[in-house]
């Protein structure tokens, strides 16, 4: 009996340690197990996120491809520069070319004016239509000079001056005509003034 007790006693020895070695691994296995489910729930975070990103990455993406569907396509854009860079060569080269004009046209004036003797100094308005003398021949000084606001000037007067002595003339004419003919004299009114 005591060697049965004793096989017992080993027998529950081995029980419990195998218990204890089974506890163990069960806690070990727990253990991993909390760890993998905090992994578990770090790497579904990290999927969300790096989800949110592809997410923003394709909005933008999709954003650039509609832009650049609106947009011209790069040999159309480098063909127009090239031709823009053209054109506006060709407007320096137009642009000389017309200065080299300008200023051959300002030397053939130039030369005219010192050979036909317009380059006197006197200021005129040009392509001015000469003013009418009708009624004042004689009566400006033909050595003065002349502008054409002293000319608009002294033509008023002479017209004012002639326009007065004709209606004075006349009237002197048609008194001289009544003195010498009793005919006139009874058709002509008298003067209000006399």
């Amino acid at each position: 009996d005591r060697w049965l007790a004793e096989e017992s006693h080993k027998q529950n020895m081995d029980i419990l340690s195998n218990l204890e070695r089974m506890e163990k691994q069960v806690e070990a296995l727990r253990k991993q197990e909390r760890e993998n489910y905090a992994e578990l729930a770090k790497l579904q975070h990290q999927v969300k996120d790096q989800d949110q990103r592809n997410k923003m990455v394709e909005a933008q993406l999709n954003a650039e491809r509609l832009k650049n569907s609106n947009m011209v396509p790069r040999e159309e854009h480098e063909a127009a520069k090239e031709e823009t860079r053209l054109a506006r060569q060709r407007c320096v080269e137009l642009e000389e070319m017309y200065a080299t004009k300008e200023k051959d046209y300002q030397n053939i004036v130039d030369a005219y004016k010192q050979v036909s003797g317009h380059d006197t100094g006197v200021e005129v308005r040009p392509l001015t239509p000469r003013p009418m003398w009708t009624h004042c021949r004689g009566l400006l000084d033909p050595e003065g000079p002349r502008s054409m606001q002293q000319s608009d000037l002294l033509q008023d007067l002479v017209v004012r001056i002639s326009a007065a002595s004709r209606t004075l003339l006349a009237a002197y004419g048609l008194q001289s005509a009544t003195l010498k003919s009793s005919l006139f004299g009874k058709f002509a009114k008298p003067s209000p003034r006399s």
